[in-house]
């Protein structure tokens, strides 16, 4: 009976402890949302706990400040809201001073402030992971020591010298049992003010600071409010929140209308906002059961047709082949003809962009610098894109493989450049600019996405003086014409329809439908007949061009804008409307093809005469960020890979899973099953496109077409900040030893036999 009893009254424990915690539920959350950034286990591929676990010793203490200053915020609110306090039995006091209330709450956080804090700081020795072996974990807990220090500290003189006193009676709260409590609470919360209006400061001033701590007092001001309400109007924070909900979003739904402001807008656009491009179809005439339509972007490629001035000058991609073809014969005394590359390039944030320049750094050592000389086309997506971008628009200057190398992380020009942190400015212009907008009705002038774009042109200056993602694609134009420089072709994905949005120098339209025989459809240009259109029955319109939509925008339209449409993933880049009518949202080109493959290989199917003709043979060389070769030759899921990314090196046994993830199947399937079509199928869909091109382009001549792949073998963010360490091992990804006089020894094994492969295709260049 006794062992029953024991039982219930643990039981009964329990659900007290679990009704305390779930009372006021938005409080208990917060701090869970940061013991699982803290342990690694949310916001890790985002580089969250990068910004968490800084490799900056100032910037952690800061983060453990702000994380200290929260929780005792966030405890203190709730100690006032609960009516019912006797549970709190501890013997010691953390806040010794005469005021029995204040000592009594001295008592609660000794029991749950400091605990909390060393779950928060502790949990990092037990979650370890693939990166933690750089973090410091010891900053953290300085800082942590200083919030706990200086709140006891400010309280104790706070009560010493009257201050509490004297707010409790202008305040008026000399009646009230909990007055000493609420001063208290007052203090805080105007110290939360003050510590935001320096923030804010700082920040229009150009400084750097903790996106942790910004959040932290964004949060805590927040909870100061929330209590505020709760406690003197219960019930009122709901309302509270539901209205501030209902003006978010009655704010958002003012931009629905077709005579709307634009929230969110491009640079260099600006005018074209001013009058959206009518893009839908509209009704012109009804006569019966017949209705005649008009659709207005179908009409802005006629009128383009029909009218040279309103043209985009767009370069044919013939072009470019034709003078590299004729450049070759003039320096080979009219022999043979050049060998073309094409590069595609994959997402994966600043891993992506880093690894990408490091691959064609190396590329350009191992196989000399005239390499540089035949790539033709850059297509891919996200931070694979902006590498690209970076190596395109400097091209005319030093070659990036003969630029001098960063001894500390092991990276050249363009990758150490890449590699340099742009994601806590864009987090801070998050928080403390984009935030408050939400509840802003009209445009605004500057949000994170122009943030970034800022940050890309200062990090990466260019050899010239001129940062290279500031140039316009009309200053590409000219030597890419010219064959001299390599075509970028960035192709981010329209929200409303799933279109891409292409946007490059080169005349594109050919990819931006499918036509073909059709039974009951009438060939394209029965409806629109102007010479450009397929002969053949549409089959479907995949995308549009930017340039076309927007002709003469080329000549402003800066390159760090479609890199930034390019790798507009979640949180870290807004989606951002083109000014069309109706709108169109433009996010990361990853949500249709992560990987290039899909446009590179439409691109090699449309124009294979013209290849045939220029060239002597094509290589497409894959630059992926993510270790995915052994996942598409085995049966096996991403976990084996994770497990065992070399096949020949054995690794690790494979995890079973655990009972609580089959218990939860029924549950995850369909979620899992979204993520790994979205993460996989890309990459299936785009082997079966090259096992076309093979047969395709090899069917007379066996190595006219060929593909190599260099894939990223270690871990890293996927966000926009990336610690030394990790910048070291990337690039010893592909350059092991740099200096090292054998090939063999110079890169790893697989890296080796790639390039080898890749120099025997290439030969001298053509043939």
């Amino acid at each position: 009976m006794s062992l029953l009893k024991g039982f219930l009254n643990l039981l009964h424990a329990f659900e007290s402890a679990m009704g305390w915690l779930l009372r006021y539920p938005l409080l208990p959350l917060q701090i869970l949302l940061f013991f699982l950034v803290a342990w690694g286990r949310l916001g890790y591929e985002l580089g969250v706990e990068d910004l968490f676990w800084s490799e900056h010793i100032g910037e952690e203490i800061l983060n453990g400040l702000g994380c200290g200053l929260l929780f005792g915020e966030i405890l203190l609110v709730r100690y006032l809201l609960d009516s019912d306090r006797a549970w709190v039995c501890c013997p010691v006091s953390l806040l010794p001073v005469a005021d029995a209330d204040i000592k009594r709450l001295g008592q609660y956080l000794l029991m749950l402030w400091i605990p909390s804090l060393l779950i928060l700081w502790g949990g990092k020795l037990f979650f370890h992971d693939a990166r933690a072996g750089y973090i410091n974990v010891w900053p953290l807990l300085l800082g942590l020591a200083l919030a706990v220090g200086a709140s006891v500290l400010g309280i104790i003189l706070a009560d010493r010298s009257g201050l509490l006193a004297r707010l409790q009676t202008y305040g008026r709260m000399d009646d009230d049992k909990n007055g000493s409590l609420h001063a208290v609470a007052f203090l805080t919360a105007l110290l939360s003010v003050l510590i935001l209006v320096l923030l804010y400061v700082l920040h229009f001033s150009g400084a750097v600071l903790s996106p942790v701590l910004v959040l932290c007092v964004l949060l805590g001001l927040a909870d100061a409010v929330y209590g505020f309400l709760a406690f003197w109007m219960p019930g009122s924070q709901y309302v509270a929140l539901v209205l501030l909900v209902a003006i978010a979003l009655g704010v958002s739904s003012s931009t629905v209308s077709r005579d709307h402001a634009y929230k969110l807008t491009f640079p260099n656009l600006e005018e074209r906002y001013a009058n959206p491009l009518r893009i839908d179809e509209e009704l012109v005439s009804k006569e019966g059961d017949k209705h005649k339509r008009l659709d207005h972007y179908y009409e802005l490629l006629k009128t383009q047709a029909d009218e040279p001035d309103s043209r985009p000058d767009l370069i044919p991609s013939e072009e470019p082949l034709r003078a590299m073809a004729e450049r070759w014969r003039n320096e080979h005394k009219g022999k043979g003809k050049p060998r073309l590359v094409l590069v595609s390039t994959s997402g994966g944030g600043i891993r992506a962009a880093v690894w990408t320049a490091v691959v064609l750094e190396g590329l350009e050592r191992e196989l000399g610098t005239s390499f540089r000389d035949h790539i033709r086309l850059f297509t891919g997506a996200s931070g694979g894109m902006v590498g690209a971008a970076l190596y395109v628009a400097d091209f005319e200057n030093t070659p990036a493989g003969q630029r001098p190398m960063d001894p500390a992380t092991g990276l050249r020009g363009v990758s150490g450049d890449l590699a340099k942190d742009s994601l806590r400015r864009t987090v801070q212009t998050m928080l403390l600019r984009d935030l408050p907008t939400l509840w802003q009705p009209g445009s605004v002038s500057w949000d994170r996405g122009r943030e970034i774009e800022r940050l890309w042109a200062e990090n990466c200056p260019g050899t010239d003086g001129r940062s290279p993602f500031r140039k316009s694609f009309g200053e590409l134009k000219e030597l890419e014409r010219q064959g001299r420089r390599p075509s970028l072709v960035f192709a981010p994905m329209l929200v409303e329809d799933a279109r891409r949005l292409l946007v490059s120098n080169l005349d594109l339209l050919d990819l931006t439908w499918t036509s073909g025989d059709a039974t009951g459809l009438l060939p394209f240009r029965t409806s629109y007949p102007f010479p450009a259109a397929p002969d053949r029955p549409l089959l479907s319109l995949s995308a549009v061009e930017l340039f076309r939509l927007f002709p003469g925008t080329e000549a402003k339209f800066e390159v760090g804008t479609a890199s930034r449409m390019n790798a507009s993933f979640p949180l870290v880049s807004p989606g951002v409307s083109l000014p069309t009518d109706p709108p169109r949202r433009v996010v990361d080109a990853g949500y249709y093809d992560n990987y290039g493959v899909n446009l590179a290989a439409m691109w090699l199917y449309r124009h294979e005469q013209a290849i045939r003709e220029h060239t002597s043979g094509v290589v497409l060389i894959e630059i992926r960020a993510y270790r995915n070769g052994y996942a598409r030759w085995h049966f096996q899921d991403k976990e084996a890979e994770k497990q065992n990314p070399d096949p020949s090196s054995g690794g690790p046994p494979r995890r079973d899973r655990d009972a609580l993830q089959a218990s939860l199947e029924w549950l995850s399937t369909p979620v899992e099953a979204l993520l790994n079509a979205r993460e996989r199928a890309a990459y299936y869909r785009n082997d079966e496109l090259l096992d076309g091109l093979d047969k395709h382009f090899n069917r007379s001549q066996g190595d006219f077409f060929t593909t190599v792949a260099f894939e990223c073998e270690v871990d890293a963010a996927l966000s926009w900040t990336l610690p030394t360490g990790e910048a070291r091992v990337i690039a010893q990804a592909f350059h092991r030893q740099p200096d090292a006089t054998d090939p063999a020894e110079r890169m790893p094994a697989w890296i080796h036999k790639r390039v080898g492969a890749l120099k025997k295709w290439f030969g001298e260049g053509g043939r």
